[in-house]
């Protein structure tokens, strides 16, 4: 009976042996070196080397500070001072690799007095990369981590490359797949990047780059027009990021008419501000009559707040008394919920007509759930 229990238990033994062997960093002198998590296990080493003795401010950021920035001058600046200034910009840094790497420096370069996080516009737009940031926290994280990864990339069990956020096992398993169908070719490109690329003294110089984006321009999107006519490799790689350029130009907002008129936005009738009249009569009744003298309006979609029981119907609102069941509140933020699906169904309708008459019925459904609610409230018969 033993032996049968060991034989079951074998296969998940071995799976938590293997967890907690990647989670202490077994993979890491294996990992691709060109990737994400290849490149923070070459910083890792670069800062645990004993080489460098100390670190006393560092610069954190992504592709756009790493290129952006001069960071031989910055470095020899802080020397002539008496300071060590180290690069710690990554590409593809997030918030979540902030966070990690702040932590860890925290744990392993104590002497560390601060730095500059290097941000953009950019960084602002998301909390966070992806589930690929991922294999860049990996390397940094502690052998108990698992709630860290959690608000960056939250756990959703129909999509595996949200299971590194709780598993080092299931966050190399890319990297030991690639490493499994060519072994040569790893071992090959970590030779050269333990020759070239892996001196403590990167921290302290700019990065190389082969190529030349102000050949081609950087001040508009029309310049990239130019790598139609170009066809070696890094211009195809431009041609690719330019692709990308154009699809996100499309969906920004234009502020230069606003920015170049002296008004605000909405007085000079190029942005008109939409305005509602506060209801002449509160109440029920009140409402539906100048509904039914003004016609049927749109159905704005307003679910009930604090203190407050918004039907959603054009001028039909009442207070919730500060006693009431809270079994009426809770009726009411669902019928505002399914009235704002029937919104968004509604708006397929093909005549104009045909919408106006369903959200009127729609509305007049409204009022007559909400004096069912008053009148349940009251404990009356509607």
């Amino acid at each position: 009976m033993l032996r049968k229990l060991l034989l079951l238990a074998a296969p998940l033994l071995i799976v938590l042996a293997l967890e907690a062997l990647f989670r202490a960093g077994l993979w890491e002198p294996l990992a691709r070196p060109d990737s994400h998590a290849g490149t923070s296990v070459r910083l890792k080493r670069m800062l645990t080397s004993a080489d460098l003795t100390r670190v006393d401010y560092v610069t954190l950021g992504s592709s756009r500070p790493l290129y952006g920035l001069d960071h031989a001058r910055i470095a020899a600046s802080a020397h002539g001072r008496g300071f060590v200034h180290a690069n710690l910009s990554m590409p593809g840094t997030h918030w979540m690799t902030i966070g990690a790497l702040g932590r860890w420096l925290a744990s392993h370069r104590p002497e560390v007095r601060g730095g500059i996080v290097a941000l953009s516009i950019q960084d602002f737009s998301w909390p966070g990369n992806g589930s690929y940031e991922l294999g860049i926290v990996q390397p940094f994280r502690a052998f108990f981590a698992v709630s860290d990864a959690m608000p960056y990339v939250p756990f959703d069990g129909s999509r595996i490359d949200t299971y590194g956020s709780r598993s080092a096992l299931f966050e190399w398993r890319e990297d030991v797949r690639d490493f499994a169908r060519n072994p040569g070719k790893r071992l090959g490109a970590l030779r050269w990047y333990q020759r070239n690329r892996s001196s403590v003294q990167q921290l302290f110089a700019n990065p190389e780059s082969e190529g030349d984006m102000c050949a081609i321009g950087v001040t508009a999107l029309s310049a990239c027009d130019r790598t139609n006519d170009m066809d070696d490799g890094k211009s195809r790689q431009l041609a690719g990021q330019c692709e990308v350029l154009r699809r996100e130009a499309t969906n920004r907002f234009d502020f230069r008419p606003a920015m170049a008129s002296a008004s605000p936005p909405g007085t000079d009738g190029t942005h008109p501000i939409r305005r509602r009249a506060r209801p002449a009569h509160a109440g029920v009744a009140g409402n539906a009559r100048r509904r039914a003298h003004a016609g049927p309006g749109p159905l704005e979609a307003r679910c009930p707040g604090k203190g407050t029981t918004r039907m959603g119907a054009r001028g039909v609102a009442a207070p919730c008394r500060r006693g009431a069941d809270s079994r009426h509140r809770r009726h009411g933020l669902l019928l505002c919920r399914f009235r704002r699906r029937m919104q968004r169904i509604l708006r397929l309708l093909p005549s104009e007509r045909i919408r106006s008459r369903a959200l009127h019925g729609l509305a007049s459904a409204t009022v007559g759930n909400f004096a069912t609610m008053k009148a349940a409230r009251s404990g009356a018969t509607p």
